[in-house]
């Protein structure tokens, strides 16, 4: 049986990448393709974890699965060079491919699991398809010149769910939830009205902020207090630094 669902994890994920292909061809019927990827994702995630799995473990990676493939598709629309909308399509797919691998992994065949592997591929999952998010809404907000505290909000209130994905992810508490939902939302609600006023690429907006969401769920999520601990994480805020002064320094100001 287990087998016969990694077969099948082959024969969707060309069904994904042909409808990804199809959608970036054929832009008159967005909508057929966008119903096919959705149906061809819930069956299969039917087919992948089962009927008897527990009904809220099984909706939570699925939808996790859903937004990064939403998150991917709208990031889709804002590139212009074919050639990197086609690697693109591809890596969406192969990540699609080694998510459903890794559930199969995990529900049915737990003697071959590796500790914490779902954990932190699902955590890399948020964090590219928060970069993805957060990349098309400044775009948007600047084509369709949307009012800079609607942007916050809707990337705040994202983010909360990211945050509570990633906090699911590792198996925390309800006291972890409460404890950084509401500095999280402050934060990230002025940073974003920070960097929406800020006259940079909608590219650059979106690096900076998957940086600043890498560190706090990095922060949020990490149990050990201990120096060494302390000292990597300091150690990541000054390379983060460094690579947004960098991003700055050489992307393009309007």
């Amino acid at each position: 049986m287990v087998l016969l669902r990694k077969t099948i994890t082959y024969f969707f994920s060309l069904v994904i990448l042909f409808c990804l292909y199809l959608f970036l061809i054929f832009h008159e019927f967005i909508a057929y393709w966008l119903a096919c990827l959705l149906i061809a994702l819930c069956l299969m995630h039917f087919l992948v974890i089962g009927t008897k799995q527990a009904p809220k473990n099984a909706l939570i990676f699925f939808l996790l699965s859903l937004f990064f493939l939403i998150s991917s598709v709208s990031f889709l629309t804002l590139l212009e060079n074919y050639n990197l909308k086609i690697f693109l399509i591809f890596l969406i797919t192969l990540i699609l491919f080694f998510y459903w691998q890794l559930l199969i992994i995990f529900f049915h065949w737990p003697s071959e699991y590796q500790p914490f592997s779902l954990t932190e591929f699902g955590h890399y999952i948020l964090i590219i398809s928060w970069f993805f998010l957060t990349t098309t809404a400044f775009a948007w907000a600047v084509f369709l010149d949307i009012v800079i505290w609607l942007v916050a909000l809707f990337l705040t209130l994202f983010f909360v769910a990211v945050e509570a994905w990633g906090l699911w992810l590792h198996q925390k508490t309800q006291e972890h939830y409460g404890r950084f939902f509401l500095i999280s939302i402050i934060l990230f609600f002025q940073f974003t009205i920070i960097l929406t006023i800020l006259p940079v690429s909608y590219f650059a907006k979106g690096f900076i902020m998957t940086v600043l969401a890498y560190l706090w769920l990095t922060l949020t999520t990490n149990d050990t207090v201990d120096k060494r601990e302390q000292r990597n994480f300091v150690k990541k805020i000054i390379f983060s630094l460094i690579i947004v002064l960098i991003i700055l320094a050489t992307g393009r100001w309007f």
